[in-house]
């Protein structure tokens, strides 16, 4: 774990909520849920507006304007890794203990089928007034899903996550933060006006307070339950397409219908250092063979283990295989993929004692 400080502007929050039903979001009764600490994200992109316009054959310039809808934006999210709680919306299915312990539970996610989808993501965010006045920004991102998730560790750095989420509106809301005691740092904490919230913090058996995050040295990688053959791994990223179409109805300019497009494929780019011709030679071999394996990223093994995996990872391509400099390694890139029928799977397991059911669309399992 490292120590890593998150500044603030006073009076400005941000935190996300979940509902049943596309567009529905409420921040005054839906479960406040806070993000991880966030380190940056995309500008904020207003709906598109899209009209035609039409020119009468009696001017040279365009006279009517036919409204025809508002198009969905999408923003990037990038927060530094510590609680799952956001990326466990991008799985249909959440499994976790009927009765929580709080010692050694588990929770898992998957797309085995689809009892427990998160129709709906609302980001409320305010700005305060830079100049010090009483006009803040305060605005409700609406129909949202996550359309990618992307956990990345970079060496010598701390786990990121970047959250691709598509809004199909996004309006002018006000709504203070007031989120559940034991799943934050509390960074927006405010006396006056009443501000009771912050980052992500609900794991406090592995981070004990809110300056320590998950460190890419902590994940371990492996192929087939051992390194990739061949390769110093430096950096990582895994991606998860979770594509989602939004159209329209005639009866709105905003979107009105969501399904679900083709996920996949899980990819995983393993990023290092081939070391002598014996580790190229490996790589080449383990390219040529098409040979299927599990690819897994861990975290907090001992005594209890978190993980991303997928099933039928093939090692697809290797950038970068090159004549180097005489005395310097080749720097290289594996990239694997999730073949036919790859399963991709989340899990949890861990002792805490904040129960986080409310927190979690889910299946109790006995």
């Amino acid at each position: 774990m490292a120590n890593v400080l998150i500044g603030g502007i006073p009076g400005f929050y941000l935190y996300f909520i979940r509902s049943s039903t596309f567009k529905a979001g409420d921040p005054s009764s839906d479960e406040q849920q806070p993000f991880n600490p966030i380190v940056e994200s995309t500008g904020i992109k207003m709906p598109e507006r899209i009209y035609d316009l039409i020119t009468p054959v009696s001017d040279l310039y365009p006279q009517i304007e036919v409204d025809k809808n508002l198009e969905p934006s999408t923003i990037t999210f990038k927060c530094y890794f510590r609680e799952p709680f956001l990326m466990l919306t991008i799985f249909n299915y959440k499994g976790m203990p009927s009765q929580w312990t709080g010692t050694s539970d588990t929770i898992t996610a998957n797309f085995s089928n689809r009892d427990d989808i998160d129709n709906n993501i609302g980001v409320q965010l305010r700005l305060p007034d830079p100049s010090g006045g009483a006009n803040p920004v305060d605005l409700l991102f609406d129909g949202g899903k996550i359309v990618e998730y992307r956990w990345v560790g970079e060496a010598q750095g701390a786990v990121m996550e970047e959250i691709d989420i598509k809004f199909s509106e996004i309006t002018q809301s006000t709504q203070a933060v007031n989120i559940d005691d034991g799943f934050d740092d509390g960074a927006f904490n405010l006396a006056s006006p009443s501000l009771d919230g912050g980052w992500g913090l609900w794991n406090t058996n592995l981070f004990s307070t809110g300056i320590v995050v998950l460190l890419t040295k902590d994940v371990t990688v492996t192929i087939g339950d051992s390194p990739p053959p061949g390769l110093t791994i430096q950096s990582w990223k895994l991606a998860i397409p979770v594509p989602h179409a939004m159209e329209f109805v005639a009866s709105a300019f905003v979107a009105g219908i969501i399904y679900e497009e083709v996920r996949g494929p899980w990819l995983l780019e393993l990023s290092g250092k081939l070391v002598d011709n014996q580790a190229v030679s490996e790589a080449v071999a383990t390219l040529a063979t098409k040979s299927k394996a599990t690819a897994k990223l861990e975290y907090d093994a001992s005594p209890l283990s978190k993980y991303f995996q997928f099933t039928n990872s093939i090692l697809k391509n290797i950038d970068g295989l090159s004549i180097p400099e005489a005395g310097k390694p080749i720097d290289v890139t594996y990239i694997y993929e999730g073949a036919g029928a790859s399963v991709l799977t989340y899990s949890w397991t861990g002792s805490e004692a904040t129960d986080p059911e409310s927190h979690i669309e889910h299946t109790n399992i006995p």
